[in-house]
């Protein structure tokens, strides 16, 4: 088990080739210097992604990783000038292109921070590739060159430090001795990492497969809310992938101007989503089916305002009791109301707008 153990950590550490350090480096530093969260979430998986599948040092890659995070702190004002000249400046029509396209608008590329943050991780990985590298170069050349002297050799070997030094850059002491460390050559790929990175791919995008309904749910209710200015519940959401279709059932849009009613009311929305767009990072509906639409219908528990922290002003909590009743629409079905145009009118302004800003 021991022995198990030890060959997967010193398969995942990899050997030090020049190459695997500069990806060490510069997978690390691009990592260190990324946003933690926000637009740097999913560049920041894929460059894991690379790292494990890569047969990089990942070792070196975390201490990098670790250096450059503190080091973006005192740099993220430059980071920040950096990615505006590139967005903003000449590049625009490139930048604008890639945060835009198939699969790399999911990359943050419209954030000032990820886009000077991936220009500075690229210099200094770079910077610290090439010093590491050479560093490791000339160690090499002075172990190799003590291997004349057989007891200072047997002294420095014997040294715990020298034993973990040489397991991190290495992989360990090579039984042909130092010099043979210049003859390693470690494979571009890593198998493990493969593996690794397979799997993982793969719970993704079973739990995307199995929550995506529950998590579009509550992101749909709380946006909704928020557009509205009171209470939006939706009972459930279905995200059918292979047909390209979504369905929301039990929609209740509560009338801010009477929370005991609802302003809209649906059993089923159905609504056909365009797949290609997801990748784009955005969403095209292209029909959008209702069924049983109500209107001005009675709710079973009042709705409440919806207080933005951000507003310094307080909102009212209860509904104006001085409405005239001919500018509410009484209870019944969509096609009993057609008649009421003026009503409708403004009810379908104030739902446009919301899906709008959505």
């Amino acid at each position: 088990m021991m022995l198990t153990i030890r060959r997967f950590l010193k398969t995942m550490i990899g050997v030090a080739t020049p190459t695997q350090i500069m990806l060490a480096c510069l997978l690390g530093s691009l990592l260190g210097f990324l946003p933690i969260a926000g637009s740097g979430l999913a560049p920041g998986i894929l460059i894991v992604f690379l790292l494990l599948i890569l047969h990089a040092n990942i070792f070196l890659a975390g201490l990098v990783a670790a250096g450059t995070k503190l080091l973006s702190i005192a740099l993220a004002p430059l980071a920040f000038w950096i990615g505006r000249v590139l967005i903003d400046g000449p590049t625009e029509p490139i930048m604008r292109a890639l945060a835009n396209g198939p699969v790399t608008a999911w990359m943050g590329l419209e954030s000032y921070f990820a886009v000077g943050g991936l220009i500075l991780g690229l210099i200094t990985g770079v910077l610290l590739g090439l010093i590491v590298g050479r560093a490791v170069i000339r160690l090499r050349q002075t172990l190799a060159s003590l291997e004349t002297e057989r007891e200072a050799v047997k002294a420095i070997a014997a040294r715990r430090s020298t034993r973990m030094a040489t397991w991190i850059l290495f992989g360990g002491i090579p039984k042909g001795g130092f010099s043979a460390i210049a003859d390693r050559r470690g494979s571009p790929i890593r198998a493990s990492g493969v593996a690794v990175v397979v799997i993982l791919i793969g719970l993704i995008a079973l739990g995307m497969w199995s929550f995506s309904g529950e998590m579009a749910r509550g992101l749909l209710q709380s946006q909704l809310t928020r557009l509205n200015g009171a209470t939006v519940d939706v009972g459930a959401v279905e995200i059918r992938w292979r047909d390209g279709r979504a369905e929301i059932r039990d929609l209740q849009v509560c009338d801010t101007s009477n929370l005991d009613r609802n302003l809209l009311q649906a059993a089923v929305i159905t609504a056909d989503l365009d797949l290609a767009d997801v990748l784009r990072r955005r969403i095209s509906i292209d029909l959008v089916r209702v069924v049983d639409a109500l209107n001005n219908e009675v709710r079973a528990t009042p709705g409440v305002i919806f207080l933005d922290p951000g507003d310094d002003a307080e909102a009212e909590t209860t509904p104006d009791e001085e409405i005239e009743d001919e500018t509410s629409l009484p209870g019944g079905r969509l096609e009993d109301y057609l008649k009421n145009a003026r009503e409708w009118r403004t009810r379908l302004e104030q739902i446009s707008r919301g899906i709008d800003e959505l």
